[in-house]
């Protein structure tokens, strides 16, 4: 089953979003989900540091719940939102000191 398959198959996607809503869920190395699915409802279009760090917090947690190293885990997310869903976007991961590109932009304007 396909990334995208496995979300539609658990958040059932039937129609438009009546919010904006941002789900976890946590997979292992061998790749089984833990038995969590996680909304957060009310987020920011534009990401706090406080956010940023209750997401790093919150992924410690499950990690120390499952008694696992959060390295172990592998954290997915997706935002569901009125829009397309054909967003262009970037995402990157940092830890204090450096910021690792996970999902480059596809395209950048020409200048």
């Amino acid at each position: 089953m396909s990334r995208c398959q496995r979300w539609r198959t658990l958040l059932q996607l039937d129609g438009p979003p009546s919010r904006r809503t941002l789900f976890f869920l946590w997979i292992r190395r061998d790749g089984t989900m833990l038995p969590l699915l996680m909304p957060v409802d009310g987020v920011p279009v534009e990401p706090d540091r406080v956010a940023l760090d209750d997401l790093a917090a919150a992924h410690a947690t499950v990690a120390e719940t499952e008694d696992a190293d959060p390295g172990d885990l592998h954290l997915a997310m997706l935002l569901e939102r009125h829009g397309p869903a054909g967003l262009d976007c970037s995402l990157h991961v940092g830890n204090g000191r450096t910021a690792v590109p996970v999902l480059p932009r596809r395209s950048w304007p020409v200048g």
